[in-house]
């Protein structure tokens, strides 16, 4: 078993970025991917003024997640799944579709653009829900399934949610 603990950490590549940290993680700087997949055995978070853009999917991993939220920081990915027992709290400043399993223990997701969903989404969030975009559509395709403890949501835009 190998270990690998970081400060703070940067990546780039045009291609899949696999990082497993094994304590909490803090993303600082510019940051590109094609895929990401980022698991943190303590926190995930990035640092104020940092990047991350990733064109393809961000998978994020962490005990609590708190991406996307710093003074001056960007994030933006093509499409987003996570996992953590513990508080998820992602702003993103493109549209957001969410894909794959995510699971958290409440979630707040703020998008400048719309909220939305693949087929292939799975969402299970054990408690309190906040949803903040241009427009939010999400548990509407055929195959999905969203679960939530509570709900809220705020858009200046169309809204349209189910709850399996």
């Amino acid at each position: 078993t190998s270990i690998f603990n970081t400060g703070t950490l940067s990546f780039n590549s045009r291609g899949d970025v696999y990082i497993s940290e094994s304590s909490s993680t803090t993303v600082a700087g510019s940051n590109t991917a094609g895929n990401l997949t980022l698991t943190s055995a303590g926190s995930l978070i990035n640092a104020s003024s940092s990047s991350i853009t990733v064109t393809g999917l961000s998978a994020l991993t962490g005990t609590s997640i708190n991406v996307g939220n710093a003074a001056g920081d960007t994030f933006n990915t093509g499409k987003l799944n996570f996992s953590s027992g513990g508080s998820v709290s992602i702003g993103e400043n493109s549209g957001t579709v969410l894909s794959g399993y995510s699971v958290a223990g409440s979630l707040t997701l703020i998008s400048t653009g719309s909220i939305t969903n693949d087929s292939s989404m799975d969402l299970e969030v054990l408690g309190r829900t906040s949803l903040t975009g241009a427009s939010i559509n999400l548990g509407n395709v055929a195959g999905d399934y969203f679960r939530t403890g509570s709900l809220v949501y705020s858009s200046p835009g169309t809204v349209f949610i189910t709850r399996d």
